[in-house]
């Protein structure tokens, strides 16, 4: 199947089972000349006056916010822990995000870091946020977005995670040092674990896993070896195991951490598989709750 649609099958696939449209507010604003939009979810009981913990959640390539919403189930992990989820929506056509390593999809025309920063600013009329704990998550495209905002607004997030999606640059250098977790499967065929060198209108030039985290774990001031664990085989019958590699402690605590998914595919961890097509899932682990626990040791300094 040709990769755009492979995108396509994805959104599709997203959109099976959505949340109730009127759960969340739905925001507009003028960025860059371009009328832009979100969706945000606010937790039951959070004191709309108190600053509170943010994670924003960028959806893969030609899906919106209202599917990264379906298919992540953050809005239940958020109600549990008390923060927001903020889920945007890229631009073009088929919507994606100007993060690098996509040329034939002609993201470079959006400034999605300066409509970031409009979208955090906007956020002050729907809740209080708390600026030392304002994350980045991204599913594919959107985790190659979390590695751009990593990288040039280390100054607004205190940390990102990246779900089968790696960064699509060289040699990061943040202005403060940013923790990174990351999930990604063996047999991702979309966003491969071994990278790709592609480029041009024949494919992305995406960078490995291995070569993701070692140079994050370099800008992060970490050990250059990790540690390695294996988590505990909770569900067999999914067909993964997993890996866990952490690099550090580094720079004012910082860390990199790596969940290896032998066996997995494009999928996000611990939530159903949204096509056959798309490879295994494993039940393991949940990326929301291993990546709120990750995000609430990482306030900004």
């Amino acid at each position: 199947m040709r990769p755009l649609l492979v995108l396509f099958a994805v959104a599709a696939a997203a959109a099976a089972d959505p949340p109730a449209p009127d759960a969340v507010v739905t925001r507009s604003l003028n960025s860059g000349g371009v009328k832009r939009t979100y969706l945000v979810h606010v937790p039951k009981g959070l004191d709309p006056k108190a600053p509170a913990p943010v994670v924003v959640a960028y959806h893969g390539a030609a899906m919106t916010g209202r599917l990264m919403r379906a298919l992540t189930g953050l809005d239940k992990t958020a109600d549990e822990h008390k923060f927001v989820v903020v889920y945007p929506d890229g631009t073009g056509t088929i919507q994606t995000w100007n993060a690098g390593g996509l040329p034939a999809m002609a993201t470079g025309r959006a400034d999605d870091v300066a409509f970031t920063r409009d979208l955090l600013d906007d956020m002050k009329a729907v809740v209080a946020i708390d600026p030392k704990r304002v994350y980045a998550a991204g599913f594919s495209n959107g985790g190659m977005m979390a590695y751009k905002l990593a990288n040039e607004a280390s100054d607004r997030f205190a940390a990102v995670c990246a779900v089968g999606g790696t960064m699509t640059f060289d040699n990061p250098a943040p202005k403060r040092p940013v923790p990174v977790i990351h999930f990604h499967g063996t047999e991702d065929m979309l966003v491969r674990y071994g990278g790709s060198g592609g480029g041009g209108v024949r494919g992305p030039a995406l960078k490995s896993v291995d070569a993701t985290a070692k140079a994050w774990a370099k800008a992060d001031g970490c050990p250059p070896d990790p540690s390695v664990a294996d988590e505990p085989d909770l569900d067999p019958a999914d067909g993964c195991r997993v890996k866990r590699q952490t690099y550090g402690p580094g720079t004012d605590g910082t860390e990199v951490v790596v969940y290896t998914i032998t066996g997995g595919g494009h999928t996000w961890p611990g939530q159903p598989a949204p096509g056959g097509f798309l490879g295994r899932t494993t039940k393991d682990i949940d990326a929301n709750t291993r990546m709120w626990e990750f995000f609430r040791k990482h306030a900004r300094k």
